[in-house]
């Protein structure tokens, strides 16, 4: 099995679905003779139609990574740059762990991501993507597309930026807006489809008045009271961050 090609893999999997060809090309909006070439190695699909396709014959995580060629675990921590990364200590990589497990947890959600902000406050990076279905699909496109790069706050309109701006709690039935960039809309929104993804939260970390970064929450539900207050209270303890909490941003490099 694992030295199928990418094309003889869609073939096996559209098989096992029981859809013809033209049934796979109609679902995904391919245009005809498409899914022949792709299968038959005359031509490669875009990460965006192996997304659809996968949405399409409902492949689970492990399926998904076997048509992506990521079958290897990401851990929490795991990113792709390594020079962006925690630094090795350990302990720092198991606080963060175990932070994110509970917030995972306690508020339902289906991923977790960490946003850097730097020190002079006009740039931000995505740092770290934890293990979930999110990034199953997203981190192909998180590693084609330079993802953990820095980026201009004044250059971008995201709701990932009103968080750092406005040093609040952002919460919104969007989720794209909080992907693009470094994403892009297209992108954004198969993934949001693909995993059901209906709502997420930017809450910000902050020491003395300075925001340090944000957690950033995906939830399957829509917007609702209940998440809002418990968020609304997270982002009060986040006002002035504990030392540990603090330290998971200081170790990181922007």
């Amino acid at each position: 099995m694992q030295n199928k090609s990418l094309g003889q893999k869609i073939r096996m999997y559209r098989e096992r679905a029981g859809l013809s060809q033209m049934q796979l090309e109609l679902e995904i909006g391919a245009s005809p003779g498409s899914l022949s070439r792709i299968e038959n190695g005359q031509t490669n699909p875009t990460k965006e139609t192996i997304l659809a396709i996968s949405y399409v014959l409902e492949l689970d995580k492990k399926e998904i990574g076997y048509i992506f060629n990521t079958e290897e675990e990401y851990d929490a921590v795991q990113l792709v740059d390594a020079k962006y990364i925690f630094d090795e200590e350990k302990v720092v990589q198991i606080k963060y762990k175990e932070l994110i497990g509970h917030l995972e947890k306690d508020f339902n959600a289906i991923g977790t991501a960490l946003v850097r902000v730097n020190e002079d406050g006009n740039k931000i990076r995505l740092v770290s993507v934890s293990r979930s279905i999110f990034s199953t699909y997203a981190i192909p496109f998180l590693n084609s597309e330079n993802a953990f790069r820095s980026l201009e706050l004044n250059a971008i309109h995201s709701s990932t930026k009103l968080a750092v701006t406005n040093s609040d709690l952002v919460y919104l039935d969007d989720p794209v807006s909080f992907m693009v960039p470094p994403l892009t809309n297209r992108v954004a929104a198969l993934i949001s489809k693909v995993i059901g993804l209906k709502s997420m939260a930017a809450i910000p970390v902050q020491r003395k008045g300075k925001v340090l970064g944000l957690f950033v929450l995906g939830f399957k539900s829509i917007s609702n009271k209940e998440t809002r207050n418990k968020l609304n209270n997270l982002t009060k303890i986040f006002k002035e961050a504990s030392d540990d909490i603090v330290e998971l941003f200081e170790h990181t490099v922007i």
